[in-house]
């Protein structure tokens, strides 16, 4: 069935989109070079940034890199990958499956773990929610045909909205920034 689905769509481009909120300078960075898969010296840039424009103190800072370098294990499934999503997007906060990445800067494993409500607030109010655009010339080559296909499959019978995809950094030389699209405020 996955031969018979990638002989099918071999010809056609995809576009999936990084959900995320991001600060100015990591837009800038990202236009500049690439998105990052995730590692513990992306984690600890993204901190450093931030605590350099002020929009942390050195203690929030040391706090989220704690918190945030203990989740980030080199057998954590989301070390050195990037991940991207696939599909028809519903920008309605109460019905999104992206929201959570729209709302909260810092990506999931700076704020996964946070349960202090008013640096919660904090990280809320820091950046804009965006879409990172990525074009994936070939999917079969990044190795995510068969999520591809289940996915189109749970949402031709409405059971998801998105593809969610989950590509090691391995698998993405190939891939081509696109560009970055802000989300309108009404997310917040």
């Amino acid at each position: 069935m996955v031969k018979a689905f990638t002989d099918l769509v071999d010809d056609r481009e995809i576009l999936a989109i990084h959900a995320s909120r991001l600060t100015e300078r990591e837009i800038e960075n990202i236009r500049n070079f690439g998105l990052d898969a995730t590692s513990g010296e992306l984690v600890t840039k993204k901190l450093a940034q931030a605590r350099d424009d002020n929009a942390l103190t050195e203690d929030e800072y040391q706090h989220l890199l704690d918190v945030a370098t203990s989740s980030l294990e080199p057998d954590e499934f989301r070390a050195n990958q990037i991940c991207l999503s696939i599909g028809e997007f519903d920008y309605d906060r109460d019905k999104s499956q992206l929201y959570h990445f729209w709302r909260t800067w810092g990506g999931e494993i700076i704020n996964m773990n946070v349960r202090e409500v008013e640096l919660m607030k904090k990280l809320r109010s820091l950046g804009k929610s965006v879409n990172v655009k990525i074009h994936i010339p070939d999917f079969v080559e990044a190795g995510i045909a068969e999520n591809v296909l289940l996915g189109s499959l749970k949402a031709f019978y409405g059971e998801s909205e998105l593809i969610g995809l989950h590509i090691p950094s391995s698998k993405t030389r190939n891939f081509r920034f696109v560009g970055i699209e802000c989300i309108t405020n009404s997310l917040e």
